[in-house]
């Protein structure tokens, strides 16, 4: 079979993974890179569930869709801009973040499967785990911040630039739980 063959079966099985996705209101999606480790590492499988747009919240694990591609980031930062929500996104092993337009949201990751094991996001240690890495990703995410249509620099508020002035002191903890974090959850 030639790769354009290739290509179009792929494409295929994708449509119809996201019609399941659609219809049932749930679904398995694969993870093919690392850029939210050490939470979701490649190979490992996230549940996803389509909720309403108004519902997310900074913190929140996300699924979108840019150039046929479905991506799992953090939302980091939610913002209204004319009228219209916007959402800065960003893996949590990403130096910088990108501005996300709500058309592109599929869903909300809820659990992740990690070597034949369903972590639910929202219990127990996994949650203490997901509510630590929001919190150090919200709060130090680099600049300048860019996607598709829009071109801009965040306008940061005066807490955020000092918390951002206190990253190069807590560099190494935040590796150190990183670290830890792999330990918890593999």
């Amino acid at each position: 079979m030639n790769e354009k063959g290739l290509k179009d079966k792929f494409f295929l099985l994708r449509e119809l993974q996201e019609e399941l996705f659609y219809t049932a209101g749930e679904g398995w999606f694969r993870v093919v890179s690392g850029s939210m480790c050490p939470l979701i590492n490649v190979n490992d499988r996230v549940l996803v569930k389509t909720l309403e747009i108004r519902e997310l919240r900074a913190g929140d694990i996300v699924l979108f869709k840019v150039d046929d591609k479905c991506i799992a980031h953090r939302i980091i930062k939610v913002l209204k801009k004319d009228g219209k929500l916007l959402f800065y996104q960003k893996g949590d092993a990403n130096k910088y973040a990108s501005l996300l337009s709500p058309e592109s949201v599929m869903g909300k990751v809820i659990a992740v499967e990690k070597k034949g094991h369903v972590l639910a996001l929202t219990s127990g240690r996994i949650r203490i785990i997901n509510h630590l890495l929001a919190m150090k990703n919200c709060n130090f995410f680099g600049f300048p911040v860019t996607h598709n249509d829009y071109e801009e620099i965040i306008k940061t508020d005066q807490h955020i630039h000092k918390l951002r002035c206190l990253y190069p002191l807590v560099k190494k903890p935040l590796r150190l739980c990183n670290r830890i974090i792999a330990k918890m959850i593999s």
